[in-house]
């Protein structure tokens, strides 16, 4: 049986940028070729932001479902 989470690995490490580069057009709405051409510092403070907000979100949600499981 083939590890399907190594493979999603082996993607993003041949790919992520691609997906990483959709994630910041989507975020600072402009298209694909505009993300390309952000400045270095601006893209990697968006890509932390995201990762940031992605952490909290995560956390937020764990808080709630223990809420609900009282």
């Amino acid at each position: 049986m083939e590890d399907p989470l190594g493979q999603v690995q082996i993607v993003m490490r041949h790919y992520g940028w691609i997906y990483q580069t959709e994630l910041v057009a989507e975020f600072e709405r402009i298209s694909l070729e505009e993300a390309y051409e952000l400045p270095a510092l601006q893209f990697l403070n968006d890509l932390a932001y995201l990762k940031a907000k992605g952490e909290h979100e995560k956390l937020e949600m764990k808080r709630w479902q223990s809420q609900l499981n009282k």
